[in-house]
Formats: structure tokens, sequence, C-alpha cells
């Protein structure tokens, strides 16, 4: 991916959280989506669905096991890291 490609997200991105290893960057953005990218490789490897408004905020645990976003929806969801990302 070059300097100011945009691939697999639409809109304005919000926050972003890296993994405490750096290898992965999850993406909140107003498409009601946050999205998981490997860093190395520009890719996106997983969706999070599930909110019904923007998502504005994003964290990752310490020990990198959980992220959480937060969303215009008012909502808060927690999702299980891994070879897997998926909301809980």
């Amino acid at each position: 991916m070059r300097p100011g490609e945009r691939r697999g997200r639409a809109g304005v991105v919000w926050a972003i959280a890296l993994t405490p290893d750096g290898r992965r960057a999850v993406v909140a953005s107003e498409d009601f989506t946050a999205r998981v990218w490997n860093v190395a490789a520009g890719a996106c490897e997983a969706v999070l669905l599930g909110h019904t408004g923007w998502v504005v905020d994003v964290a990752i645990t310490a020990d990198g096991a959980h992220a959480l976003t937060a969303s215009h929806d008012l909502t808060a969801r927690c999702a299980r890291c891994g070879t897997r990302f998926m909301f809980l």
C-alpha cells in the first residue's frame, strides 16, 4: 500500500490503537465498524461489526487480550483478540 492510499475502509477514522506487540492496529471509523489491520502487510484482517453509529474510540487492554470500542450509538463493545478478533 502506498502512502495516502486507502483500502478496506470508508469514512473518517476517529481512533487507532496498537496491540502491545505492535503487529496489529484496530481502527475506529464512521462507517460503524472497527477494523483490524496487519501493520506490516497493510492488510485488513477483520471487520468488527455490531455498532449502529460511528465507532469513535478504541482501546486495547495492556495484556492484548481484548479490544474495546465505543460508539456514537451510546454502546461499548468488547472483542476478544487473538488469531481471530470477534465481539463477545
